[in-house]
This record gives structure tokens, C-alpha cells and sequence, in this order.
């Protein structure tokens, strides 16, 4: 299939139907745009070339969900998070539209079923990476270090982390 060629793409896949066929193609070279519009498999894209993504604590309300339960209606999104926080239903479809617009979240119809795209092991890692960074000069010993003054561990956590650092060996 070449750039040009969207016929292969129905029009439901692409932001829930609200593009034509013509618009995709007439927008299909610019890569923030076909990528937003799920136009790529994220599901089968290499973890290496996607962007690592973090959340703001709004949007991991609504991850925590997804990767809880897995694929859910948007419905039920809405009645777990508005019951922890007391939000209405617009707001977490507003949510869930800027998270599907991010790329964190893929729509499928019918019913509006929700789908993560960016696992909890890679947010987890963009955070860490991005903490290491901001806080400890790029060093991840300052912060084993740092985590080892605050608090003092037991036996089976100090054995769990020399075993995860003889793994990484």
C-alpha cells in the first residue's frame, strides 16, 4: 500500500468517522496528523520507535481503568472515575477525547470501546526516566541512594533489589 492509498482505512477508524476519505488523503503527509487519527498500528509499532508518554494525574485516573480491566466502554470509564472523583460523564468523554487525540487511547466502535495503547510498564518508565532527569542529574544511583536514606527496608526488599541488580548485570 503506498502513502497515498487510503482506501484500505474505513472511515469509523479514523476519529470515530469524522473524516472523509479525501480529508485523510489530503492531510496523509503530515505525520502528527495520521498518527493522532490512529491511522499507524500502535499495537504492532516497535516500543523503541514510539514517543514515551506521561500522563497527568487526570488522564492516569482514566489509564488506571484501562489497564485494570482492560477494554471497557467509555460508559463504564466514566461511572469508575466519576465515582472516585465525582466527575460527570462530559468530562471524562472530554478526557478520553484528548487522550484518544494523544495517542495514549484508541476508539473502537460500536459502543465506544476504550483501548490503551501505552501499557503501565512503559508510563511507568517515562515518569522514572523523566524524574531521574529532573531531580538526580540523570543518575539513577542518587536516586536508589536518595529512596535508601528516607526509609529503612527489610530483609525481602533489600533481597528483591540485589536480585533485580544481579539481573541487570
Amino acid at each position: 500500500m503506498g502513502r497515498g492509498d487510503v482506501a484500505a482505512f474505513p472511515a469509523r477508524s479514523c476519529a470515530g468517522g469524522a473524516l472523509s476519505k479525501a480529508a485523510i488523503r489530503q492531510r496523509w503527509s503530515d505525520p502528527p496528523v495520521w498518527a493522532a487519527l490512529a491511522l499507524v498500528d500502535r499495537d504492532t509499532e516497535p516500543p523503541a520507535r514510539r514517543k514515551a508518554m506521561k500522563f497527568h494525574d487526570t488522564e492516569l485516573k482514566i489509564m488506571e481503568v484501562l489497564w485494570r480491566e482492560g477494554d471497557v466502554p467509555a460508559r463504564h470509564i466514566a461511572e469508575v472515575v466519576g465515582a472516585q472523583t465525582g466527575w460527570n460523564v462530559n468530562t471524562t468523554y472530554t478526557m478520553l477525547k484528548r487522550m484518544i487525540a494523544k495517542g495514549a487511547i484508541e476508539r473502537r466502535d460500536p459502543r465506544f470501546i476504550c483501548h490503551a495503547l501505552v501499557t503501565r510498564k512503559e508510563a511507568q518508565a517515562a515518569e522514572a526516566d523523566d524524574l531521574i532527569d529532573r531531580l538526580f542529574d540523570g543518575s539513577a544511583d542518587k536516586l536508589f541512594a536518595s529512596l535508601l536514606g528516607r526509609k529503612r527496608l527489610t530483609r525481602e526488599q533489600l533481597r528483591r533489589l540485589r536480585a533485580m541488580i544481579e539481573e541487570d548485570e
